[in-house]
């Protein structure tokens, strides 16, 4: 029997090399290659990207000294208000040349939510307010170095806040 071979047209050529890349393309090997090499990259991305935040946040979060002591910010809470800022209030102590000077910011505040200046039920127009609660108060250091006084148990209170820690 004589056996005829068939034509190598440029269809069929293009048809077997087609099959060819599509078969070399989807081996298990490779596939299994390919996604070892997606996940390296993730995984590599993701510990870059921590990285990169952690380094940021410890850089611009480090513990200040307070180098402003014109005023002290009084936070009255942890939670900030829809546009961003957080209730309280700011103050200072006249020196005897009318500057302002705040040398003792835990102080100041404290007394601020003693007379209940920083309560949510304070109206500034009454004659007498009722005595307010002192939480347990931290100092922190904002970006202009003057103090903010936040309430909050925790330690990390300055950084939940997104403001430096006290040195100290």
């Amino acid at each position: 029997m004589n056996s005829v071979e068939p034509e190598m047209t440029p269809e069929r050529t293009d048809a077997i090399r087609g099959l060819l890349l599509h078969t070399l393309r989807n081996e298990p090997a490779r596939r299994i290659q390919r996604r070892r090499r997606r996940i390296l990259v993730s995984v590599t991305g993701f510990f870059l990207v921590a990285g990169v935040a952690t380094t940021g946040a410890t850089v611009l979060l480090q513990e200040k000294s307070v180098e402003n002591t014109a005023i002290v910010h009084c936070y009255s809470s942890m939670s900030a208000d829809p546009d961003g800022t957080y209730p309280g209030s700011s103050a200072t102590i006249a020196d005897s040349n009318g500057r302002g000077q705040a040398r003792d910011a835990l102080t100041l505040c404290t007394a601020m939510w003693e007379q209940g200046v920083l309560a949510n039920d304070f109206e500034p127009t009454k004659p007498a307010n009722k005595p307010g609660v002192v939480p347990e108060l931290q100092v922190c250091v904002m970006r202009d170095g003057s103090a903010a006084v936040v309430p909050g148990e925790t330690a990390n209170v300055c950084q939940i806040v997104g403001l430096a820690p006290l040195v100290g």
